[in-house]
This record gives structure tokens, C-alpha cells and sequence, in this order.
């Protein structure tokens, strides 16, 4: 019997055809003390339509079956459609998230997108469904979704818990490793009912696991730093359990051996009893396997595949891949798909290999696509995956189809200024556009992604470039001109940006706060934070820099601070503790107001840093606030909370089912940023109109229209809605602009 499956902290890949396995490329957090490595990966369509009841299938291997997992940008190809989820880019006060979507494989177009609000989504199709792990910096969980529909079907989560690695789906269970937790529970691996999420067993292994386990003959098999465990699939009770050197790959299942990889070497393990049957040493680090009826293929660093018997013995062939670090594997109807990218370069190479001979029947490099995975082959076509791309080839020639790119969103929202909308985005691009059409007046690359809103003052626009480019733009509002450049090298900014015609503001990871001279970007003044604090939002106000910062104890506990300085030394007027941070900040009539990690809304007075009230509320995760002359509208991860500005009474309350990223305010509606954007009466919080593509969304009003930022994918862009009855006026896609 044939599976494995496999997939690690954020560059896994997944494969689900009838007839095909495959593994994918991934590097690995040194904080892990993991190697730089491939997880294999088998992946099945439609187990019922296959053999009459779910959990099983047919194979052309003898004796084969399979199973699934997940991808790189996480993707995978499962009874004719693609789909596939994309991580939201995140930016100081902006939720990290992921949508997930799914594709037509003959065109390219999306079918439907879910913007989930988890982060490092991990993605497994089967039977009908789709199973999304995530892993958050509080809690891990899973999702199960109508892979039809894309509506949520159940959700499960835990505390202090780690998964970087995706499910598996067999006999309607689905089999999760845990990293660390679930629930303070020590390393191991939970099995939870495929229709319900009910949880059916829950098996500790004391062992981090950074790979998907392998699911065959009624046997969980999963390898981590240091053991191989066999559990039996219908109780989690210990089969065997054995020392082996940390594990480099997904296990893999052939017959009655289980095989898997450890840095420098291949282990083959008997099924029944845990005893090595043989190794095979490597010239190279091991990404991952695959394996055919009697053949295991190995991945190795530096483009190396080599092939051996599964009975043991000596490298039947090698084929060295140009240029590629360690490729990706694909078995397909008698044809191996080797697919890898170049981690110095912008070229992917892309291989059909005989399986038997290790001949090449034609290889193909691009450049459309970097670090690319191998999917899948249907109707003739084979489906990669490359960052950020997706991209269809000939299966028998290697000449390109369609491709489609998923993380070119907009992921803060727009600034609408003098009859212009100003918008960055994650493809290094700041946008003008025309705000009564939609019409492009000028684009600006940058080197890094735009994750903040922009800054307007006078004739400039402002822009804050993420890493690798860590650099302050200054523009000409009208041209799109550079006019200078602020680049800190040594430090990563944390902060929003602002500016006014004395300055602009920023704050650094190591507690700097920044005031740079307008028209030339040289530094006026630095401002130290306390020791451990760093600085989030940043807001300017007649002269006083507001801004919240947060400090990590060595207990892991946040500790949040509202602080003001004047804006024209950097002298510190005063500092507020809101208990625990970060905090997005609004200051309106003489008020700065804040909210605190623990669930509270805070009004201080903006001159002397004294609270004027506090109000507690049953909420966390606060992302956006903002205020008008009588009411405070705070946004967290699942609603909007609407208290009196005078003295904090609550208004009203509006939970909402996605993830709320922001809120805007006209005067009398609150337009919410919830996946869609949804309009509020302002009076009692009721829904006038929700308008959007569900994709994840940012919010932004100048009164005649509501502008909606869109992650993506596909659609990632810039909406003007009218503002009475949510109806798109223009759209402009960012996704569908050449580099």
C-alpha cells in the first residue's frame, strides 16, 4: 500500500489527482532547528465517486491508496478545479489573514474566495470538502469548508498550539500533527471527525512534528525531530514507537515499509514493527520523496533527484536540475514532473523526466513563475505553483498556458485627497487614481510591499515599503515623481506612517521614533522608547505626535502604552498605560482614544495623557477606531462596538461572521471593512447595504463614495462603491497591471 503526504511551515505543496504523487520544496525557520527541505505529498479527488464510500480510492499502483495535504501559497488540485489559499499581507495594526479560493483549471477564473482571518493556512481537499489548518501567535486551528461553495462548514481551534503542517483526510477522519499544544498538550497528533470536527482522539508524542503524518492499512505514521511513531488509526493507541535522526520529509508508505528522510539520509522502517530495514545515504541535504510501485525518487538540495529500489540496493539513475535548489516531485501516469526555482533568481525550471530511465522528454525554464511547485496534470495540462503565481504548461511539451497571480491585494486603505485615491499595495506599487473614474493617473514602484496606508500632506504623498526595501518614499501628488528616498538599512519599521507640512513620522522596531524633514527626508529629530517597547500607530495632531507602542516581557505578556510627543523636538509630553497593546489609536475634540489587547476602550485626554473613561467589552483583537464629534466606533476581529463619545456608554454592537479589518465613518453610516463592506446605520448599527467579493476588504469615505481596498486574490484592487446603495462605480484591478 502507497500514501504520504506532507507539508511545513510556509512553503508546503500538495497534489490530488487520481493517478499521481508528488512533494514540494519548502525553506524552514532556523528557529525551528529545522534543515532546508521538501514534504511528499500524495493527494485523492473524489473518494466516493472512485470506489463507493468515502475514504478510499482506486489507483493504477497496485495496492496503492492515497492520501492528501497542502501547498505553498497553499494550493492544490482536486476533482477538476484548483484551489488554493493565499496569505494576507499584514502591516502595523492590520490583521495578518489568509483567503482561500478556488479556480476553473481550464481558464483560470475564480469560482468562489473566502477571506478566513487566519494565519499560515495549510490547505487538504477530499470527499467534498476543503480542510484549511492555520497557525496564529495565540492559537492553531482548522477549518472545513464546501469545496463547492466555499461555505464554512465547521471550525475548531486551540490554545497554545502550533500546526505548520496540513491535514490529512482518511476513512472520514481527519489526521492533524501538532507542533506544539494542543491545549498545553505535549507535541502529537489529534484525529478529528471529517463531518463534524468532533474530536475523536488526541495521542502525545513529546516530539515536535513539522511534517504531515502518513495514513495506510488502518496506521497513522508521522516522523519529527528525533522519533517515528505508529498509531492505530481508529483509537490513537501506540503501535510502536522507535529513536530515528530528525526527520527531513513526509513519511511516505509503500506496501509494507514506511519510508522517510533525515538530513543526509533515507530510512526504510518496517509497518509492523517499527525495525529500520535499510538506509541509503545522500550526496545532498533531502527535500522530500516520492514513490511509484517499486522506485522511491528522492529530492535533494542543489536540483538533485535520484532514483532507488524500494527493495533497497544502489541509485538506479540521478538527474541534476539547472540551477535549482531542491525540486519538487510529481509521478503522473508514467511521467515524473520535477519543478524548482532558483532562491537567488527570478527563473523556475520545469522537467518531464522518464521515471524508469531519468531521461528528460523535454525541460522548460520561465521566468512567469519563481519557486514553483508541481500541482497536478488534468486534461493534458500541468498546474504549478510559483510565489506569487499560479501557471498552467503543456504536460507534453512544457509551452505555457494561462497563469494567474494571487497576492497582488491591497491590503490598507485608501487615502482620498484632492480628487485623487492613493493606495499601495503588495505588488511595490503606490496607485493614483482618478477618485470620480477609476482612471490609473500614475503608478510608483517601490522595492518593497505597501502594507500601510500612504501619508498625504500638501503636494506629497508618503509611503512606507516593507521589507526588503525598509524605506520612506516621498512623492509628487500629482506626477507620482520621486522626490527622495529615507532607507533604514539597519532597522525594520513597525509603525504607520503620518505626516503633516512639519514632518513625517515613523517608528522602528528597536523603539526609535523618527520625525524626517518633509521636503528633504533627512532626519530632524530621534526619539528612544523605553527599553523593549515598540511603537505601532502614528498620529498627528496641532503639533503632538500620538502614537502606541508595545512592550514584551520576558513572561511573554504584552504591555500596551499610548505615549504623545511634541512634534517639533520629539520631547515627551506624556505616557498612558493601556494594559496590554498594540493599540490603534483615533483622537478627536480634545480626546485620544485607544483599546487594549484584553478587550477595553479607553477615552484620555489628548493634553494631559489623564483617563477620561474606560469601557470594558466582551471583544479582542482590535484592528481599527475611529471617532466622529459623539461616538466612538471600535472595530475588533468579529464586530464593531459603538460607544458615546462623552462618557463610554455603549450605543450598539454589530457582530459580523468574516474577520472586520477596518471601519469609516461619513456622518451617518459606518462602512466596515468584513471580508464585503457592509454599511451601518450610525444611529442603531442596522445594515443598510453590503457590497464586495468576500475577498477581505479596507474601508475608506470622502463622503460622495466609499472606497474598498480588496486583498484578493484575482480580484486584489480598488472599488468606488456609491455610498446610498453599495453599487461599484469604478473598479481598478492591481492584479491585472504588468510588473
Amino acid at each position: 500500500m502507497l500514501t504520504g503526504h506532507g507539508a511545513v511551515q510556509n512553503r508546503p505543496v500538495a497534489i490530488l489527482s487520481p493517478t499521481l504523487l508528488r512533494i514540494g520544496k519548502e525553506t524552514r525557520e532556523l528557529t525551528y532547528h529545522r534543515s532546508f527541505g521538501i514534504a511528499a505529498l500524495v493527494l485523492a479527488t473524489s473518494f466516493t465517486a472512485m470506489t463507493g464510500h468515502p475514504g478510499t480510492r482506486a489507483s493504477t499502483v497496485p495496492g496503492a491508496s492515497f492520501s492528501h495535504a497542502s501547498v505553498t501559497e497553499r494550493a492544490v488540485l482536486s476533482g477538476g478545479v484548483v484551489y488554493g489559499a493565499v496569505l494576507a499581507p499584514s502591516g502595523p495594526g492590520y490583521v495578518e489573514g489568509s483567503t482561500v479560493f478556488s479556480l476553473d483549471p481550464t481558464s483560470g477564473d475564480k469560482l468562489w474566495s473566502v477571506f478566513l482571518g487566519s494565519a499560515q493556512p495549510e490547505l487538504t481537499v477530499a470527499a467534498g470538502s476543503a480542510y484549511i489548518v492555520w497557525d496564529g501567535s495565540a492559537y492553531a486551528g482548522i477549518y472545513a469548508l464546501n469545496a463547492t461553495t466555499g461555505t464554512v462548514l465547521w471550525k475548531v481551534s486551540w490554545k497554545h498550539s502550533e500546526i505548520v503542517a496540513a491535514p490529512v483526510v482518511s476513512d472520514s477522519s481527519v489526521y492533524i500533527d501538532f507542533h506544539e499544544g494542543p491545549n498545553r498538550f505535549n507535541p502529537g497528533v489529534c484525529a478529528l471527525d471529517a463531518t463534524t470536527g468532533h474530536q475523536l482522539w488526541c495521542h502525545g508524542n513529546n516530539f515536535a512534528m513539522a511534517y504531515s503524518p502518513a495514513v495506510a492499512g488502518g496506521a497513522v505514521y508521522t516522523a519529527g525531530d528525533g522519533f517515528m511513531v505508529s498509531l492505530n488509526a481508529s483509537t490513537g493507541a501506540q503501535n510502536w514507537s522507535k529513536p530515528v535522526k530528525a526527520a527531513s520529509s513526509a513519511p511516505v508508505v509503500v506496501g509494507t515499509t514506511v519510508f522517510f528522510g533525515a538530513s543526509y539520509e533515507v530510512a526504510a522502517v518496517s509497518t509492523a514493527t517499527g525495525s529500520t530495514l535499510w538506509t541509503y545515504p545522500t550526496r545532498n541535504l533531502i527535500g522530500g520523496l516520492a514513490a511509484g510501485a517499486d522506485t522511491l525518487y528522492i529530492s535533494e538540495v542543489h536540483g538533485v533527484v535520484d532514483a532507488v529500489p524500494t527493495a533497497g540496493g544502489d541509485s538506479v539513475w540521478t538527474y541534476k536540475a539547472p540551477d535549482v535548489s531542491a525540486p519538487s516531485l510529481l509521478l503522473d501516469s508514467g511521467t515524473l514532473y520535477a519543478a524548482g526555482g532558483n532562491p537567488a533568481g527570478g527563473l523556475a525550471s520545469i522537467a518531464s523526466l522518464n521515471p524508469t530511465t531519468g531521461a528528460a522528454n523535454w525541460t522548460h525554464t520561465t521566468s512567469t513563475i519563481a519557486d514553483c511547485e508541481a500541482l497536478g496534470v488534468q486534461g493534458g495540462m500541468l498546474y504549478l505553483l510559483g510565489d506569487p503565481t499560479f501557471l498552467a504548461v503543456d504536460a507534453s511539451t512544457g509551452s505555457e498556458g494561462w497563469s494567474f497571480v494571487t497576492t497582488r491585494s491591497v491590503a490598507s486603505a485608501p487615502v482620498v485627497s484632492g480628487g485623487s485615491v492613493y493606495a499601495g499595495a503588495s505588488d511595490d506599487h503606490v496607485y493614483d487614481l482618478d477618485a470620480a473614474t477609476g482612471v490609473l493617473n500614475w503608478r510608483f514602484r517601490t522595492n518593497g510591499a505597501v502594507l500601510v496606508p500612504v501619508a498625504v500632506s500638501g503636494t506629497s504623498v508618503y509611503a512606507l515599503a516593507s521589507w526588503p526595501d525598509n524605506s520612506v518614499y516621498a512623492l509628487d501628488a500629482t506626477t507620482g515623481v520621486k522626490l527622495w528616498v529615507r532607507t533604514f538599512a539597519d532597522e525594520s519599521i513597525t509603525s504607520t506612517i503620518a505626516a503633516d507640512g512639519n514632518g513625517v513620522y515613523l517608528g522602528s522596531q528597536d523603539g526609535d521614533v523618527y520625525a524626517l524633514n518633509p521636503a528633504t527626508g533627512a532626519i530632524m529629530w530621534t526619539h528612544r522608547l523605553a527599553d523593549g517597547q515598540t511603537p505601532s500607530s502614528v498620529i498627528s495632531v496641532n503639533g503632538v505626535l500620538y502614537l502606541s507602542s508595545v512592550e514584551v516581557c520576558g513572561c511573554g505578556k504584552q504591555a500596551g502604552f499610548v505615549i504623545a510627543l511634541r512634534e517639533a523636538t520629539g520631547t515627551k509630553l506624556w505616557s498612558f498605560s493601556v494594559a496590554e497593546g498594540p493599540s490603534p489609536l483615533a483622537v478627536q475634540n480634545g480626546a485620544v482614544y485607544a483599546t487594549s489587547v484584553g478587550g477595553s476602550v479607553y477615552a484620555i485626554n489628548a493634553s494631559t495623557g489623564h483617563k477620561i473613561w474606560k469601557h470594558g467589552v466582551k471583544a479582542k483583537g482590535w484592528v481599527s477606531i475611529t471617532a466622529d464629534g459623539s461616538a466612538v466606533y471600535a472595530v475588533s476581529l468579529h464586530g464593531v462596538v459603538t460607544l458615546q463619545a462623552s462618557n463610554g456608554h455603549k450605543m450598539w454592537a454589530e457582530s459580523e461572521k468574516a474577520v472586520v479589518r477596518s471601519v469609516a465613518f461619513d456622518g451617518t453610516a459606518a462602512y466596515i471593512g468584513a471580508g464585503k463592506v457592509y454599511a451601518l446605520n450610525a444611529g442603531n448599527g442596522h445594515t443598510l447595504w453590503s457590497a464586495g467579493n468576500g475577498d477581505g476588504a479596507e474601508a475608506s469615505s470622502s463622503g460622495t463614495a466609499v472606497f474598498m481596498a480588496a486583498l484578493g486574490p484575482r480580484i486584489g484592487g480598488i472599488y468606488s462603491l456609491d455610498p446610498a446603495t453599495g453599487q461599484t462605480n469604478w473598479s481598478f484591478a492591481t492584479g491585472q497591471m504588468p510588473n
